[in-house]
């Protein structure tokens, strides 16, 4: 800052009323800068979740299309190659895991819910999560319009609760079975 010294006639510097504005001056410029990096975080970040929830959202849909086409083909038999062929085609995380289920869960196919049902895991009906398909009367399973959108429910589970089993099943022993 300036100060005038009136007996030189001239404008000094003051030096610690320099070195207190220069301070504040940087201070300021600083907390306007990191607030905007912080307010500019949060929003990018905000952003990337809504525009991934967005993108599940259309790609669900997506997928629900193109299984409902899938579904309407009579070529589309019900074997453990059509639907491990048709679990490949869904972004599991680990399709390894999600074939032994079926496997596991409809005794390789040819259990009583997959013919009266076409329902291939074992799928009880679920309280809040939304669900393709219908309630039944047969033990409160699952009934569904074609086995296909049972594999694409067992998908909407795994985006609702990630890839842990814990919970899905009753058995304790349901871990090691799997892995048989």
């Amino acid at each position: 800052m300036l100060k005038y010294n009136p007996i030189s006639l001239q404008f000094e510097v003051d030096e610690q009323k320099q070195f207190q504005y220069n301070f504040f001056k940087k201070t300021t410029i600083g907390v306007i800068i990191s607030f905007l990096v912080i307010v500019l975080y949060f929003n990018s970040e905000a952003q990337k979740h809504k525009d991934t929830i967005k993108y599940q959202e259309a790609k669900i849909k997506t997928l629900e299309a193109n299984l409902d086409s899938l579904s309407k083909t009579k070529d589309l038999p019900l074997t453990l190659k059509t639907v491990d062929w048709v679990i490949d085609l869904l972004p599991f995380q680990s399709k390894s895991v999600v074939k032994a289920q079926y496997r596991l869960e409809s005794g390789n196919l040819k259990s009583k819910l997959v013919f009266t049902n076409k329902n291939l895991f074992g799928v009880k009906n679920a309280g809040k999560r939304p669900q393709p398909g219908r309630k039944s009367n047969i033990n409160d399973y699952r009934h569904y319009d074609h086995w296909i959108f049972s594999v694409f429910d067992r998908y909407l589970y795994e985006l609702k609760h990630g890839v842990s089993l814990k919970g899905y099943a009753s058995d304790p022993n349901y871990m090691k079975k799997l892995k048989k």
